[in-house]
């Protein structure tokens, strides 16, 4: 099964960038001046996707079970278990930035419709510099976890050895595997919830707002937009995660090696799906795409299509 997860993994890396890339082109270059703001927010949770799918290119993550181990396996051969866990790390910290970005356009979408005159007395960079604040205060949460990594010698000597080499493993003491599994929990359960919250509200604005009708029209349509792109992390990253964060606190259970892998292989699938979405739902980015398309046929010879 480590052969046939390396398998899938190098395929879906070869297959998420240049998409992620294309769809942040696309995103960037294509959206109407009118939505530009909400864009930069996409933009945003593209970015931090793209980072995690580039730093997951180099783990393949194998888990030992029921060692609190997980084994690499990287296309690229890392030097020693510190570059690894550097690695794993980093990954894992653009995963949860990529989560938090993805939260972020619901109560900004929300102020900007129920409260406008509150960023016509705020400036654009202090938004940005909220935003930025934001990550940095979530990033330095995740170094706590840096905390709760063994090296393969300390967990061999302390617990029951894993199998392999290249392998991270973790504290597998009671405090620290719920100190591991509870706060990514917490935090998946907290950001769907704030999505849920304010688009409710929003909702709820526009529904006994008396603006002008293609006002309303177009806040209806870009919310529907942020639901549906927002949909993707939702069922293919946070219900993912929550499964491979159950699994590893089973590590016993029948199947939960292969649940890990099942899931694994979603969440670093589910930015494919989230960029997708990003330019499928919307009709000026499907247009663009169209264009793209047709000029692109355009230029072959005719001779090389019959």
């Amino acid at each position: 099964m480590s052969a046939a997860l390396n398998t899938v993994m190098d395929v879906s890396s070869c297959v998420n960038v240049p998409v992620k890339l294309f769809c942040a082109y696309v995103i960037f270059r294509h959206t109407p001046s009118k939505m530009k703001s909400i864009s930069m927010f996409i933009l945003n949770a593209a970015f931090w996707n793209l980072i995690c799918c580039i730093f997951g290119t180099f783990l393949h993550p194998y888990p030992l079970f029921p060692a609190e181990c997980l084994r690499i396996t990287p296309v690229i051969p890392l030097a020693g278990e510190v570059p690894s866990h550097c690695v794993f790390f980093l990954a894992g910290l653009s995963a949860l930035n990529s989560a938090v970005a993805s939260s972020l356009p619901f109560p900004y979408r929300y102020v900007a419709v129920a409260h406008p005159m509150f960023f016509k007395r705020v400036k654009n960079h202090w938004v940005v510099l909220f935003c930025v604040a934001i990550h940095l205060g979530f990033s330095c949460i995740g170094f706590g976890f840096l905390t709760c990594v063994l090296t393969y010698n300390d967990y061999a000597s302390a617990w029951n050895a894993a199998e392999g080499t290249r392998v991270i493993c973790f504290d597998a003491s009671h405090f620290t595997k719920l100190f591991i599994e509870i706060p990514p929990m917490i935090t998946v359960v907290a950001i769907t919830a704030m999505c849920v919250i304010f688009s409710v509200l929003l909702k709820r604005h526009l529904k006994r707002a008396t603006e002008c009708r293609a006002k309303i029209d177009f806040n209806r349509q870009l919310l529907r937009y942020l639901l549906v792109v927002t949909a993707v992390p939702v069922f293919l990253g946070a219900i993912p995660l929550l499964i491979v964060m159950l699994s590893w606190s089973f590590p016993t259970y029948e199947y939960a090696r292969e649940l890990f892998i099942v899931n694994v292989v979603l969440l670093c699938n589910h930015g494919l799906f989230f960029s997708i979405a990003s330019i499928a739902t919307l009709k000026p980015y499907r247009q663009a795409v169209r264009g793209m398309v047709v000029a692109a046929l355009g230029k072959i010879p005719l001779h090389l299509i019959h």
